[in-house]
């Protein structure tokens, strides 16, 4: 068999893991989840650049918004943003170091609450400034960032850096 293929489906198993974890809440405390799809978006978005991170955040956002049943799209249309964010700005934030890695994920983080207000104001009419958003987003992206590591680490066995132009 091609090691190209092996490599393929055990990423997609990894995912398939990683879409229900995430939706099952096993990892939630109280009422912070860690967002480990926006870690392999922006892991993507790293490794393989603006073009196929984008299109893979786009599916790996369909696929939260299938499972999650929330405004469907707005989890494409933050992930879409937050992997050419990522391709963007990897020329002046060097993602090869945890720092880089972690501030990434923190930006994401805060970048994902502030669509998901505004697209929660526009459309469903409904506030969501309060405390305990605040709250919220601040445990998510200490608590996100904690597995970041985990798949900085880990990322290595899984991609292979390819070359791409800026």
């Amino acid at each position: 068999m091609n090691s190209n293929l092996i490599k393929d489906i055990i990423y997609g198993v990894i995912i398939a893991i990683l879409l229900s974890i995430q939706t099952t809440q096993i990892f939630a405390i109280v009422t912070v989840i860690p967002d480990m799809i926006m870690i392999v978006v922006i892991l993507h978005s790293i490794y393989f650049g603006e073009t196929k991170g984008v299109i893979f955040g786009f599916f790996m956002g369909l696929l939260v918004d299938t499972m999650s049943g929330g405004l469907f799209g707005l989890s494409a249309f933050v992930y879409v943003f937050i992997a050419w964010f990522v391709a963007v700005y990897k020329k002046y934030i060097q993602a090869s170091e945890i720092v880089g890695f972690i501030i990434y994920i923190v930006v994401a983080t805060l970048l994902k609450y502030i669509f998901f207000t505004i697209f929660y104001l526009i459309f469903q009419k409904a506030g969501l400034l309060d405390i305990n958003f605040f709250l919220k987003m601040l445990g998510e992206a200490v608590y996100t960032s904690a597995f970041a590591a985990l798949f900085f680490f880990g990322s290595p066995l899984l991609y292979k850096r390819e070359e791409v132009e800026f």
